[in-house]
């Protein structure tokens, strides 16, 4: 990956890759999560995909995008550490294999910029009809997150460690958030501030360099002008942390124990490739500890593992339990954690985790956005930039006395526990 332009606060790189017959662009805005801008922030390209003004309506879009030989487009909000990323995403045929078409990048590259710059409006705000329904959509999208109860009692725990920190906001933001948000107030600020000061990374990934896509930025450029806000990752070290556990009811069979972890490792640290191994032999993968020791030898756990947050140093460990296994299962995860810090790690347990990870690493190169999502993140460190084979090589040279100095730095912040509403729970 190389950066080949920063205009008004855009940053443009360029991903060069033939192994694919299709190309990728992201344009990314990124802001700094807060509670007052999360939910518009998020509300926004649901209400730009709607239309443009050059295409008002989504089935306008949907027959460009066909002519483009059935070129896609898609938006996603995420975040890194404490960084709301606002992604508009399209991929497209090479234009090797679409001869008769000379011009495909170049009005893809039109229609997205104006989609993002060329909102339909009515008056003074977006159009009435797509503003309501698109924050019906988003608040049901919100409400239903609830529904995959172990991704909510991970996504809840880490709320719970970071609940005075922005990480503790969500990326799509809150449903009260929206409760009086008008069209007029949405569309001032999308005008004023997101299009004006927001950064924005563009990430284009194909065969050739995009000389198309820099013209037509050129000709949208002035649309982005204006003083750009200091992004934050939001990172913090902890040298002693006071434990909190929380139990929280609902109508649930099989309880969710998650505990969460503060790092203490540096997003921008070479640390980090350390952190990654000792979370492998504790955690990640159906060799680990935890798999091996809490799930199959004494089956306290219906699954068991642990997971780690780059850009904000979190690690939470999370299982599926017997609400009655609790205390059980909670000393069972901790003493694997402890092992790892006393160094009791075997041939096979740091083997196959360098391993899983030059497979899991290596698979990224099968999907462009995974691509561009590992070139993203990056952007964001004060380091040089990785390419993924470098990456895998970082991760290959850790040593098991690495990860466990690494593993020592690791603090117990939170535990949270989802559990039925009928079940009493003896609190630690």
């Amino acid at each position: 990956m190389e950066k080949i332009a920063e205009i008004n606060g855009i940053d443009v790189y360029y991903i060069r890759s033939s192994k694919f017959k299709t190309g990728s662009i992201n344009i990314t805005f990124c802001d700094n999560l807060s509670k007052e801008r999360a939910y518009k922030n998020a509300l926004i390209p649901s209400i730009l995909a709607r239309g443009c003004k050059t295409h008002p309506t989504q089935r306008d879009i949907s027959i460009k995008l066909m002519s483009l030989y059935g070129a896609g487009f898609s938006t996603n909000v995420e975040k890194k550490g404490e960084i709301q990323l606002i992604q508009f995403v399209a991929d497209f045929v090479e234009e090797v294999y679409a001869k008769n078409y000379k011009n495909l990048v170049r009005e893809l590259v039109e229609l997205l910029f104006n989609i993002i710059c060329n909102p339909v409006v009515e008056g003074s705000g977006f159009k009435k009809e797509y503003f309501q329904q698109e924050r019906v959509n988003n608040n049901n999208i919100i409400r239903s997150l609830i529904n995959n109860k172990q991704s909510y009692a991970i996504v809840r725990c880490q709320e719970l460690m970071c609940k005075d920190e922005p990480f503790g906001i969500k990326e799509l933001g809150s449903v009260e958030d929206g409760e009086h948000l008008t069209e007029t107030e949405l569309y001032k600020y999308y005008s004023e501030f997101f299009l004006k000061k927001l950064p924005v990374k563009i990430f284009f990934c194909g065969r050739n360099k995009p000389d198309d896509l820099m013209e037509v930025l050129n000709s949208f450029k002035d649309e982005f002008a204006g003083e750009k806000i200091k992004l934050n990752l939001g990172y913090r070290e902890f040298g002693t942390i006071e434990r909190n556990d929380v139990v929280e009811k609902m109508d649930v069979t099989q309880g969710k124990l998650t505990i969460g972890f503060r790092t203490n490792v540096d997003p921008d640290s070479d640390d980090f490739y350390a952190l990654c191994v000792a979370n492998g032999i504790f955690g990640a993968g159906v060799h680990s500890k935890l798999f091996q020791n809490v799930r199959e030898k004494n089956s306290l756990a219906y699954y068991a593992a642990s997971r780690i947050e780059r850009y904000k140093g979190l690690m939470v460990a999370y299982s599926g339990i017997e609400i009655a296994n609790k205390e059980k299962a909670e000393e069972l995860i901790l003493k694997q954690l402890q092992e790892v810090k006393d160094g009791n790690v075997t041939e096979n347990e740091y083997e196959s985790t360098i391993r899983m990870f030059k497979n899991a690493f290596n698979s990224f190169k099968d999907t462009q956005f995974a691509i561009m999502d590992f070139f993203i993140g990056q952007t964001f460190l004060n380091t040089e930039i990785l390419h993924l084979d470098e990456f895998i090589e970082k991760i290959s040279n850790v040593t098991v006395e690495d990860a466990v100095r690494c593993a020592q730095n690791i603090k117990l912040n939170t535990l949270h526990l989802l559990t039925s509403n009928n079940m009493e729970v003896i609190e630690s």
